[in-house]
């Protein structure tokens, strides 16, 4: 992230400083600030996933699928309290 936002306050400078009296500044500071917001997205792409979560219900054995951003959820079928943890369907407390 740091190197992403270096990126972009690079490219705002160059934009804004040479670029005013010349194109040549703003060929390599739009690129810049571009690579700045975009580099940051890429690299954090694997914590923007979800992974779903199945199994069964730990009260009624009914199957459950949901996703790991859920920490908990009712039973469709028993309505007791569910909670998702370390990629498991685990009883509510």
């Amino acid at each position: 992230m740091a190197v992403g936002l270096l990126l972009f306050i690079a490219g705002l400078v160059i934009s804004l400083t040479v670029g005013q009296s010349a194109s040549i500044g703003l060929i390599f500071g739009i690129p810049l600030l571009i690579a700045g917001l975009v580099l940051p997205l890429f690299m954090m792409r694997d914590l923007l996933q979800h992974n779903v979560v199945s199994g069964n219900c730990p009260y009624c054995d009914a199957p459950i699928k949901t996703s790991d951003a859920t920490i908990r959820l009712n039973c469709p079928n028993c309505k007791n309290l569910i909670e998702i943890r370390e990629m498991t369907l685990q009883r509510g407390e």
